[in-house]
């Protein structure tokens, strides 16, 4: 409703530039209602710039335009095309840098506990879901003890939602401790999801097989807003549950274990959560349904921490800018991204653990120059100070 709001407003003359800024939520919105595609589209009708967070959006709402059978005549698609701007958002490189000389992934959690104590809770309540902001302090104190020299940590943070994916990385647990058991995991964040995957550990860790194959395979029976169909993305996982041999060996490998290995922060706050994110050794983002910029994938590069991530949407484009920057110095260390199939669970599990040994094999120096590289690369695309830069030259642009 903002841009017909906009254009409504009499006390904006004509010679005054408006930009618009198009979020991924704001097309979510006119895929849903054609009432809100209407407003949308005719508010704006008035606005000179139309930027979007990546292209992947932009191309998105070109498509809504293309097939919409109701747009106004006055709307000239390749007028529209022409107004376009791609400006992602920014990230503050201040508060999520990398890890300093000075400090120890181990200080940095102890650094995290002393952050949280005494707080049961962090952040806003949502009325209803007051669960879903709380704070696990406990769970906190039980990670800052592990000895992050003989224990990799492996993060996912953002929202608990099916469609973030995190399902797919408790799947993945057991095949990945085969191979590298001193692993940890941590999930960090708040939504619906987290009762969801908890309770898939619980069952791994009780040896509750049917349980946890029914749970996997009919995921609605949790939450009615989860799509059946994503279940295609774990069906080749399925079908190797129906080897004997396979099925044993990674139920054995999760039982009475893997309760130690995983650990459920709840919500953190920003300044906390970059503290975190930099004690970490890699980052997982499984997303399942495109994003529309990939915040949190930017704030682990610029924290000097590589995310594996899905090939999708803003993700891919993301990718392509980081790739190029580490290929001269650093060609093996850059799992490719996970593609959407249904070999989902298996390539999380082989680019956690590739990623991992990759990583293992640096020396200090290399380390530190990697984390150095992924941050200066943030700094000079996705920084607070480059986004508004963008901002400045379409206004010049227009101006002149």
């Amino acid at each position: 409703m903002q841009p017909i709001v906009v254009a409504s407003l009499k006390n904006i003359s004509q010679d005054t530039e408006c930009i618009a800024t198009i979020h991924g939520s704001g097309i979510s919105c006119m895929k849903r209602s054609s009432l809100l595609k209407t407003y949308a589209i005719k508010g704006l009708q008035r606005f000179d710039t139309l930027c979007f967070t990546s292209e992947d959006m932009q191309k998105d709402f070109i498509r809504i335009l293309q097939t919409s059978s109701d747009l106004p005549a006055s709307v000239d698609l390749d007028e529209w095309k022409n107004k376009m701007r791609v400006i992602p958002p920014g990230v503050d490189i201040e508060m999520f840098r990398p890890l300093a000389s000075e400090e120890s992934r181990s200080s940095l959690l102890k650094g995290v506990l002393q952050s949280t104590k005494g707080n049961s809770q962090m952040g806003p309540y949502l009325i209803g879901e007051e669960h879903y902001w709380e704070t696990d302090v406990l769970e906190i104190f039980r990670l800052s003890t592990v000895d992050t020299t003989l224990h990799p940590l492996v993060l996912y943070d953002g929202r608990y939602l099916w469609t973030k994916g995190i399902q797919l990385i408790v799947m993945a647990i057991p095949l990945v401790l085969q191979k590298l058991p001193n692993a940890r995991f941590v999930f960090t964040g708040f939504g619906p999801t987290q009762t969801y995957a908890e309770t898939l550990i619980s069952y791994l860790h009780h040896g509750r097989e049917e349980l946890f194959l029914e749970s996997i395979q009919h995921p609605d029976l949790w939450d009615s807003l989860i799509d059946i169909a994503s279940v295609k993305y774990l069906q080749s996982f399925l079908d190797w549950m129906q080897d004997p041999l396979f099925r044993e060996k990674y139920f054995y490998t999760a039982k009475n274990e893997i309760k130690k290995d995983v650990y459920f922060t709840g919500y953190l706050d920003q300044p906390v959560l970059s503290k975190l994110i930099r004690s970490m050794a890699l980052t997982v983002f499984p997303f399942i349904v495109p994003e529309s910029f990939g915040q949190v994938a930017i704030e682990s590069f610029s924290s000097g921490i590589l995310p594996l991530m899905t090939n999708c949407g803003a993700f891919a484009e993301i990718d392509t800018i980081y790739r190029e920057a580490l290929r001269p110095l650093f060609p093996h260390i850059y799992t490719k991204p996970l593609p959407l199939d249904e070999e989902l669970v298996f390539s999380i599990n082989k680019g956690i653990v590739d990623t991992l040994k990759a990583l293992q094999e640096l020396s200090e120096i290399e380390r530190k120059e990697l984390r150095d590289l992924l941050h200066t690369v943030t700094e000079s695309v996705f920084s607070w100070e480059s986004m508004i830069q963008q901002y400045l030259t379409v206004l010049q642009k227009q101006k002149h």
